[in-house]
């Protein structure tokens, strides 16, 4: 649930930001934010095209390794905005 709820205030904060820098381009340089809305973006797209194989996916051992790789692919996200804001925040 914590989970869900950290990914949904992420999207949710990814939208803002993209809607604020103006488009979707992809790699942008925000002056307050850096990167950091090209990267929600860019892990946010490849997510969704992640789940899409999924819910398409017939075959239940490659839903099992696909869901596996959502998960791994999910934390690896959150670690990277993690440590990208907290250099943000260091060197600010």
């Amino acid at each position: 649930m914590k989970k869900l709820k950290f990914i949904a205030g992420l999207m949710i904060f990814t939208m803002i930001i993209l809607i604020g820098c103006g488009g979707v381009s992809s790699t942008k340089h925000n002056e307050f934010l850096g990167e950091l809305p090209s990267i929600i973006k860019n892990y946010a797209n490849q997510l969704d095209k992640k789940e899409k194989e999924l819910k398409e996916c017939t075959d239940m051992n490659k839903a099992f390794k696909l869901q596996k790789e959502i998960q791994l692919f999910e934390e690896k996200g959150e670690k990277e905005v993690a440590e990208y804001v907290a250099c943000l925040l260091y060197t600010s």
